[in-house]
């Protein structure tokens, strides 16, 4: 017994009605039994045209819930890998418009069928490969699926003004009408020009086409046809009128104009004309000349002078002039007929065709993917453990998937900066690549992404920067993630780059001169991805960094989990509590130590404070720093006050808060410090600066923290002596570890946002 071929199906991702009612019988005709329909649209005035269409999901031979997922989406914009997997799993062939172009990046990535650019024609100043152009994005992505790609134009001569990637990727697939045959129910009784002209307040495009035929033909007796999104003053303007009004236009008027001179588009409303028995004039120089054969039809204008006259003729009853007009014109629906297209579409099919077969046979032998993890600048301390826990949650979560990747981690080739125990705790099996930046002018940049595959690309800095691994620059793995957004100049996009951003500290803080983070924000931007921890960032990511939304995911915040010490604390020793920090400004040294000295001097403060972390060494060369530093001593015989112990090891960092009565974090801004999470797993509560990443973190991880305005030195100096009642809380220590251990939620969120881009 022969089992049956499986149904070819493909997606028409459009929605305007009168070419779905041609172009599905076509889709048919070449072999499609299946052809989906979006079941929703945007409400914009340029889908004046569109509706929606269930009759096709009958045929589609896919089990109720696809349809009904593929029924739920919105293909104008972009959708989750999750259903493209679904789609590629039933569907060979895509159309699609680019009304969205973070949509059209977002299908030739994803989508690993036939994709067709649907292209109906521009006007004489745009080209489609403008259009893709102006998208960084969609161009990289459209240069990645060329093998995939096509320019399916509906009139021959589109491709003609194109950029050489659409142009060798161009199929004419001839648009048409569904029914051409002449309805003979003209009278012509209203003896005014019938001419369409919508959006003429909203529109450029249309208002000067407007103002050019009240120019020069405003004086004769017309009515203008077409949507108005906003009214215009003008007793002329019908605006929107009902499908039975609109056929009442066109039975009754006695003649249309169509102005449009554009060499590669046309509007429907000309056919109609035709269709209704209604004379058309129209102007010479535009599409109607290429389908007419550029015959001299009697109803071709060939300036605006002949148009007024053949318009007068009619107007004042020239029978011979219409009934010419009338015979002749029917010759321009003979392109639009379904049996002069099919044979063009079948020739296209044939063509498609054997991409798909190539495809498939690529497909097969698919290679396992690789991710590098980069850290841009000389990150140490909770950067590295961060990107360390970043790339366990990767692989854990790829294999929870069943959709295991290579990770390879890129740092700073530094040896004075890391030491290979820096790297010790490397996630199992992360291959590890010192590199250094290595920067690049705009030609070679050019050079460089043609020969990766990339030829439409086009710089748009005088500068780029390229991570030198002494390999293969990294460009042996399919996407980069790198951690933190403080790049000098922009890296050269040989792979999709997502970024992970932990906060923008300069929105709040004094960081940089002028403009001083303009790269920094700018390759925000340019990511294909950008990921945070906090809404409180995100919000950041969009008011300040103007990323958007749709290119943001906040993802959950990995905090590592830390060892049990015994406590690094003598029984005799006084009581203290730790003060982690570093020498950013953000870090509110100014008024932590002015807050220290009312502690101890105001508030008969009786515990030590032990500062620690990366350059705090360094604390006290600044005279400044100095001077505030010494102001913290209490006590002199009592010797109780600030001690700096520098940056420790992470063993003798967690043995030091386990001892201690308390951790202090008296920053003004930050993502959320880890360090309160460490020490609440040690069971040690936390006085903090509030702001809003700390009462997030606070909410999410329940750690109990003390609030005080870091900006109100008495408060937090009150804080402090409130804060000698705290004692160690093993309660905390059990809930708070448990949930950091509970990792496999947050390995799948991360999986699911970073392998779109795969």
């Amino acid at each position: 017994m022969t089992t049956p071929a499986a149904p070819r199906r493909a997606l028409w991702l459009l929605n305007h009605a009168t070419a779905r009612r041609f172009e599905i019988p076509m889709l048919k005709a070449v072999g499609y039994s299946g052809v989906f329909l979006p079941k929703s649209f945007p409400q914009k005035h340029n889908f004046r045209s569109a509706s929606v269409d269930y009759s096709e999901d009958q045929f589609l031979a896919l089990p109720d819930d696809v349809v009904a997922l593929l029924n739920a989406q919105d293909w104008y914009a972009p959708i989750a890998r999750d259903v493209w997997d679904v789609v590629n799993e039933h569907f060979e062939v895509a159309f699609f418009i680019a009304q969205n172009l973070d949509a059209v990046e977002n299908l030739l990535r994803h989508f690993k069928g036939q994709a067709i650019w649907r292209a109906y024609g521009l006007d004489r100043s745009l080209s489609y490969a403008s259009l893709i152009a102006s998208h960084h994005g969609a161009t990289l992505a459209a240069d990645k699926a060329s093998r995939r790609f096509w320019l399916g134009e509906a009139y021959s001569n589109i491709h003609d003004v194109e950029g050489t990637l659409l142009r060798r990727r161009a199929v004419w697939l001839p648009v048409g009408l569904a029914d051409t045959g002449v309805a003979d129910q003209w009278t012509g009784a209203d003896r005014r020009i019938f001419f369409i002209c919508p959006e003429i307040a909203t529109n450029h495009y249309y208002r000067a086409i407007y103002e050019d035929f009240k120019a020069h033909l405003g004086d004769l007796p017309h009515a203008i046809g077409g949507a108005q999104p906003i009214a215009v003053g003008d007793p002329d303007v019908l605006g929107f009128v009902p499908a039975a009004q609109h056929a009442q236009n066109m039975r009754e008027m006695r003649v249309m104009f169509y102005h449009s001179t554009e060499p590669r588009h046309v509007h429907y409303h000309p056919f109609e004309a035709i269709r209704a028995g209604m004379p058309l004039v129209y102007m010479a120089g535009g599409l109607l000349d290429a389908l007419g054969g550029r015959r001299p039809l009697p109803g071709r204008a060939r300036d605006s002078k002949h148009a007024r006259a053949l318009l007068k003729a009619i107007l004042d009853g020239d029978n011979g002039l219409i009934q010419s007009i009338r015979a002749s014109q029917v010759a321009l629906l003979e392109p639009m007929k379904a049996e002069t297209c099919l044979p063009q579409w079948r020739a296209a099919f044939e063509t498609i065709g054997k991409a798909i077969t190539t495809e498939r046979a690529i497909a097969r032998v698919a290679q396992k993917k690789r991710i590098a993890v980069l850290l841009p600048v000389g990150y140490r301390g909770g950067s590295l453990r961060g990107a360390k826990l970043l790339m366990q949650a990767l692989l854990e979560g790829s294999a929870m998937a069943g959709e295991d990747v290579d990770v390879v981690f890129g740092h700073l080739d530094d040896p004075a900066l890391y030491s290979d125990e820096d790297f010790r705790t490397l996630p199992k099996g992360v291959a590890r690549r010192p590199y250094r930046w290595r920067r690049i002018g705009p030609d070679e940049a050019r050079r460089v992404m043609s020969l990766a595959g990339y030829p439409s690309w086009e710089p748009s800095a005088d500068e780029y920067m390229l991570p030198n691994d002494g390999i293969k620059h990294f460009f042996d793995c399919d996407l980069w993630l790198v951690i933190s957004d403080r790049v000098e100049v922009q890296p050269l996009p040989l792979r999709p780059i997502v970024a992970m951003i932990f906060d923008y500290l300069q929105r709040y803080v004094r960081l940089f001169d002028t403009n001083g983070d303009v790269e920094f924000l700018r390759f925000a931007n340019e990511a294909v991805r950008v990921l945070v921890t906090t809404e409180a960032t995100a919000r950041d990511a969009i008011q300040y960094a103007g990323v958007p939304s749709s290119r943001l995911s906040v993802v959950p915040m990995l905090v590592p989990p830390v060892e049990h010490s015994p406590p690094d604390r003598s029984p005799e020793q006084r009581p203290y509590f730790v003060w982690p920090t570093n020498l950013g400004p953000h870090k509110n040294h100014e008024n932590a130590f002015k807050a220290l000295t009312a502690y101890y001097r105001v508030h008969d403060g009786k515990y030590d404070c032990i500062m620690t972390g990366v350059n705090t060494g360094r604390v006290l060369e600044d005279p400044d720093r100095r001077k505030m530093a010494l102001a913290t001593a209490g006590d002199s015989d009592a010797k109780v006050g600030l001690h700096v112990r520098g940056e420790l090891t992470d063993a003798e960092y967690f043995r030091l808060v386990a001892g201690a009565s308390f951790l202090w974090h008296p920053a003004l801004y930050d993502n959320g410090t880890f360090a309160v999470i460490e020490a609440a797993q040690l069971g040690i509560r936390s006085a903090v600066g509030s702001y809003p990443a700390m009462h997030e973190i606070d909410r999410k991880f329940d750690l109990d923290l003390l609030f005080f305005d870091p900006r109100n030195v008495d408060e937090m100096a009150q804080r402090l002596k409130e804060m000698e009642a705290a004692v160690p809380d093993p309660e905390l220590g059990v809930r708070t570890t448990r949930k950091v251990d509970d990792r496999a939620d947050a390995a799948r969120a991360y999986w699911a946002v970073v392998r779109e881009w795969l």
